[in-house]
């Protein structure tokens, strides 16, 4: 994993430099026009702006200040007071230049999202930087780079898409009509800020004409993404060259799976892609991947709705208490924020639940939501749809496969407790799958893992993430035998075809 030990003290300190450099510019802009236009707000109240620009004397300003701990407000509240008036009254100066210029950004102080969300859940961005003493907004993004980077070309793409999440969460365009616009609402550019030039490049924002299509544009190949779930025959069609399944590896020792080069074991450094497929086979008691169950058809009550609450990843979502003849139960819930919102509209009653995608935690047996999930009653009702028991229910896992990528990642709750995530992901000579761990779940079997080790698990709960299956690991249930990317067979001792 990239870490600060791989970045240069003269790396960093040109991108700082470069950095304040662009900054500056927008000071001395400031200046030469006199302040722009809310100059007179912020002599007479202060800083205008609802979601204020971060500074160190100023209290923190959370997204959701009803999750963070009272007794951190109260320690703001006696220790910094809101940004005052700027004093000045004459001829206006390089000091409040360099206020009134400051821009938004991420404040490091808060540990919550501080992201835009799209007012129907399907869409959620993270802007950098966002410029407005001119009195409408600039938004730009930055880039840790030059504009030779390979990922230049995407910065356009990017830049429009945070214009349109800006314009649907303030109610331009009748993207959302509940929303007040007002002038600083309005985007008037686009900007790319590249720190190793520095070079600031910069585009012309959509109209807001244009919105309400690259709306639906983007909604749809969201609802194509959400339907792709694991099945190859789902996925949206794709022309870039790089999404094989497997392909033999341009570089020695290793082999090319969904477009990125993996690490192999030494010991099949000889092997062709297809003997390396038959060494894959799975080891019992795993199945192949594509055995696994996905979606199934359940009958029962729906009742005891309850939401939103916050999931495991900290989304807030909407479920209830499916219920059959017998005392068998399972909780059914929104696969993310928004991704079935019948659940919270449906009456109660007896319904077939067609494709939900089945699942458990805290062994309680759960039945997850998304778009391609379905409450069908009466006549709806074919009679050659195939329905699964409760009892029956696939929630477990036991699956055999190479690691082809692994991460650690971690963080602070809404509230600011901290978590911690571990994730890699196996391949099993046909499909790819994740496997996931929180917090003390995390043991020392998986943070040793690298990538070409192989790994059979047993009794992984079942879980969904974005329409796709992740395997969560339980240490009290789940058992993993590793062999490592390094292992090699011994002569005299029985044959082992790994």
């Amino acid at each position: 994993d990239y870490t600060w030990d791989d970045m240069k003290q003269e790396e960093m300190e040109l991108m700082l430099h470069g950095g304040l450099e662009l900054f500056l510019e927008e000071v001395q802009a400031c200046f030469e026009e006199g302040g722009g236009p809310l100059l007179k707000q912020w002599r007479s109240t202060g800083d205008p702006h609802k979601v204020p620009a971060p500074r160190w004397d100023d209290k923190p300003c959370f997204p959701v200040p009803s999750k963070v701990q009272s007794l951190v407000l109260a320690n703001d509240d006696d220790e910094r007071e809101n940004f005052t008036p700027l004093p000045g009254t004459g001829d206006f100066s390089w000091a409040e230049a360099w206020e009134v210029a400051r821009p938004w950004i991420k404040d490091p102080r808060v540990w919550q999202p501080q992201r835009l969300y799209h007012p129907e859940g399907w869409s959620a961005g993270e802007m950098d930087l966002v410029l407005r003493w001119r009195g409408k907004s600039t938004i730009v993004d930055i880039k840790a780079s030059d504009t030779t980077s390979r990922f230049a070309v995407w910065l356009e793409p990017q830049l429009m898409f945070y214009r349109f999440l800006w314009s649907a969460t303030r109610g331009l365009s009748g993207l959302d009509e509940s929303l007040e616009n007002n002038a600083v609402d309005e985007v008037e550019a686009l900007q790319g800020w590249y720190l190793k030039g520095p070079t600031r490049k910069e585009f012309t924002p959509m109209s807001e004409d244009e919105l309400p299509a690259f709306s639906e544009e983007l909604h749809t190949i969201w609802q194509e993404m959400t339907a792709a779930d694991s099945e190859p025959d789902n996925w949206p069609e794709c022309s870039c060259g790089k999404c094989e399944d497997s392909a033999e590896s341009e570089e020695k020792c290793h082999i090319r799976i969904f477009g990125n080069e993996v690490e192999m074991p030494s010991r099949w450094n000889d092997l062709s892609l297809d003997e390396i497929i038959e060494k894959m086979q799975p080891r019992i008691p795993a199945k192949p991947l594509d055995q696994m169950q996905s979606r199934i058809n359940v009958v029962g009550k729906i009742g005891g709705k309850w939401g939103p609450l916050s999931n495991h990843f900290g989304e807030l979502v909407h479920g209830a208490l499916l219920q059959t003849g017998g005392q068998s139960h399972a909780v059914l819930e929104e696969m993310s924020t928004g991704a079935f919102p019948d659940l919270r509209t449906t009456p109660d009653g007896d319904y077939l639940i067609s494709n939900a995608a089945p699942g458990l935690w805290r062994n309680k047996v759960r039945l997850y939501l998304d778009g391609r999930s379905e409450f069908l009653t009466g006549e709806e009702i074919d009679d050659s749809i195939e329905t699964t028991r409760l009892g029956l229910i696939q929630s477990k896992a036991n699956v055999d496969g190479l690691v082809v990528g692994r991460a650690m990642r971690n963080g602070q709750r809404l509230g600011g407790k901290p978590w911690t995530m571990f994730s890699a992901h196996l391949w099993d000579g046909k499909r790819v799958v994740e496997i996931v761990a929180f917090g003390r779940s995390i043991v020392s079997t998986l943070s040793e893992l690298e990538i070409g080790d192989r790994v059979l698990i047993s009794s992984a709960e079942l879980g969904w993430r974005a329409g796709l299956p992740q395997l969560r690991i339980n240490p009290r249930i789940t058992r993993m035998e590793v062999t490592s990317r390094d292992w090699q067979p011994t002569d005299g001792l029985p044959s082992q075809d790994l």
